[in-house]
């Protein structure tokens, strides 16, 4: 397993090029884009918390397809 050095938080999502998950990567620009759904999206997962991963799945990927059927 990894250990952080540094306080800060880093992450980093590799995709395949022309995959089926590089939809995430739309995901991730319409989230730089807007602040309000960044402090949307981190809400959700603190409110997730005490849910199963399904649950928690399921919830992120119904946020996920709101953000994506926005203009």
């Amino acid at each position: 397993m990894l250990e952080v050095l540094q306080q800060d938080d880093v992450t980093i999502q590799l995709v395949v090029k022309n995959a089926p998950w590089q939809s995430f990567l739309i995901f991730w620009d319409r989230l730089l884009e807007n602040q309000k759904l960044v402090t949307a999206y981190n809400q959700l997962k603190q409110d997730s918390q005490y849910l199963t991963m399904d649950e928690y799945r399921f919830k992120k990927a119904k946020f996920i397809e709101r953000v994506f059927n926005q203009p």
